[in-house]
């Protein structure tokens, strides 16, 4: 099995899974008056279209097409990862609204019994999920897994902490005195989760943009691709060298402009060749289209 097909395999199994799990939030959030449940379960809901969106992505980068596509597909990885995090920010702000309003007006009455049954379930579901798409991201280079593995982490994290609440909720109503407080727990429970969750989809928002408008890469990777070319402009005599670096989904994008001078020794096909090989080693294993120029005239350079 390819990487690509282990990819599709992955992301289908993640679609019949948030498919599962969105279902039974809607259900049981209605069932048992809890606004915290029914988000989990909306969102669930909205990964599995995210999802199905991840799968489809996958299977039309796989599908090569250098005819219509002379650059590759890589555009559309964090294109896509950006509507994922859209989607679920537009989610998450909303419940946080809707939760604060709940707080203001008298809380919500919930069925606490069965919302911490359903709740310690979705829990064990979605930690196993996590595991599965945690260690499939350490063998995959795309951005597609890892945004399977932030959803999951997100449903497993936000399930832990309902399950929490509600218990805690159980634990107050056993008392006379804090009892008036079980109310309020539901809507606390998401203006805590939502509040503390908004982070993760506007970092990888950010990390999306950015790959988009291809920005420069960050100097963790940049750095030992300028060395090397610096090295080679001195080693070689070369009057100075421009580099352009940038990363779209799993390719870095490498341009590098020498100028050179009558003086300099690069004096045939074979060397700019050496040079090139140079400077891909330097790039590492990572994806990358490198494209090397040699110019006496500064002006094509820049």
């Amino acid at each position: 099995m390819t990487a690509q097909q282990n990819e599709k395999r992955l992301l289908t199994f993640s679609v019949y899974g948030a498919v599962a799990f969105a279902f039974g939030g809607i259900i049981v959030g209605i069932l048992v008056s809890s606004q915290m449940i029914l988000f989990d379960g909306l969102y669930s809901l909205i990964s599995v279209a995210l999802s199905m969106l991840s799968l489809y992505a996958a299977a039309f980068m796989s599908k090569k097409d250098t005819k219509n596509y002379p650059f590759g597909k890589s555009m559309i990885e964090p294109l896509v990862i950006l509507i994922k995090y859209t989607a679920i920010t537009i989610l998450v702000a909303g419940s946080f609204i809707t939760a604060l309003l709940a707080l203001f007006t008298g809380g919500r009455d919930m069925i606490l019994g069965a919302a911490m049954i359903y709740s310690a379930f979705a829990t064990l579901v979605c930690l196993l999920f996590l595991l599965w798409f945690r260690q499939a991201s350490k063998r995959s280079k795309t951005g597609l897994i890892k945004a399977e593995q932030n959803q999951w982490m997100m449903d497993t994290l936000v399930s832990t902490g309902v399950l929490t609440g509600f218990l805690l909720a159980g634990l107050l109503s056993l008392s006379d005195t804090l009892s008036f407080l079980v109310p309020y727990t539901d809507p606390v429970m998401v203006l805590l989760v939502t509040g503390y969750f908004i982070r993760v989809p506007v970092v990888e928002m950010k990390k999306a943009l950015h790959e988009l408008l291809e920005m420069r890469l960050d100097h963790e990777q940049a750095g030992p691709i300028e060395q090397k070319v610096k090295e080679i402009e001195e080693r070689f005599g070369m009057k100075e060298s421009f580099i352009r670096l940038s990363r779209t989904g799993n390719v870095i994008w490498i341009e590098i402009d020498y100028v050179i001078t009558p003086k300099s020794t690069v004096d045939s096909v074979k060397v700019q060749d050496q040079i090139r090989g140079e400077i891909a080693a330097a790039a590492g294993k990572d994806t990358h289209w490198l494209t090397v120029s040699f110019t006496e005239n500064r002006k094509w350079a820049i």
